[in-house]
């Protein structure tokens, strides 16, 4: 990504009206900032996202976890696929389980990480990774200050 002329002169115009308001008498415009926005993008991270709808009630016995497992496993089943398309080995491949929660009766619903998600792609899948309720519980009192 290397900046036009145009482009240029935006940047530096920008620069300018930033430090007039900020009191700033002297600026300097390193001679590949035009370059760095690409370097920094080439050593970002690759995120395959893959979700799937579902509403289910949550019971502390685990009952839901026997219907959202194979939903799960299915996801990063397909996202496995899709990064070893792009050349990635299991090693390399990292998952973030997250379930969409909310108390029933309430609007505000949180985003919950499970909290042994960091899974690679190697590791074999077992019934005792998911921490989904505790963390709600958490979360929420973390969030909002109380639980429900």
């Amino acid at each position: 990504m290397i900046l036009r002329n145009i482009d240029w002169q935006l940047l530096v115009a920008h620069e300018v009206a930033m430090a007039e308001n900020l009191g700033i008498k002297q600026i300097s415009v390193h001679r590949y900032s035009s370059v760095l926005p690409a370097y920094e993008m080439a050593l970002e991270d690759v995120v395959d996202e893959s979700q799937a709808l579902e509403s289910k009630v949550w019971f502390k016995n685990g009952g839901i976890i026997t219907n959202l497992k194979p939903k799960m496993v299915t996801l990063k089943e397909a996202a496995r696929g899709r990064l070893h398309d792009q050349g990635f080995n299991d090693e390399s491949i990292v998952f973030e389980e997250y379930l969409n929660m909310r108390y029933r009766g309430t609007e505000s619903s949180l985003m919950i990480i499970n909290p042994k998600s960091q899974i690679t792609a190697e590791l074999p899948e077992n019934g005792g990774n998911w921490g989904f309720g505790k963390a709600l519980v958490q979360q929420h009192e973390q969030e909002f200050g109380f639980i429900v």
